[in-house]
């Protein structure tokens, strides 16, 4: 599983090429993303400034193609959590669950 890092209030940010069989996706058809972190759900819609996948569609080199997370500004307790990425868009209104990381936030 993969591990990042959040420090709370602070204005680091966090990379994550997603990606099907080996290529980057292309994240243009995306239409809300969502952190599942301990008891606590970050979603695009109500915290627009954690999730940035802007301008990284297919015209754009699929090495550039990636999902940008600050979530050093959520209300989440210092600790260490795994959390589920869920993905929507319009063929997956429920969401598809992309995959698991572990997130380690320090104060």
């Amino acid at each position: 599983m993969l591990r990042k890092i959040v420090y709370l209030d602070r204005d680091n940010t966090i990379k994550l090429r997603l990606t099907s069989d080996g290529a980057a996706v292309d994240l243009s058809s995306i239409t809300k993303m969502e952190l599942l972190v301990g008891d606590t759900t970050i979603s695009s819609v109500s915290s627009p400034d954690a999730f940035d996948w802007s301008d990284h569609g297919a015209d754009t080199d699929a090495d550039d193609r990636q999902l940008v997370l600050a979530l050093g500004d959520e209300s989440i307790a210092a600790g260490s959590y795994d959390a589920a990425l869920i993905v929507y868009d319009g063929d997956n209104p429920d969401g598809i669950v992309w995959g698991w990381i572990k997130l380690v936030f320090r104060e």
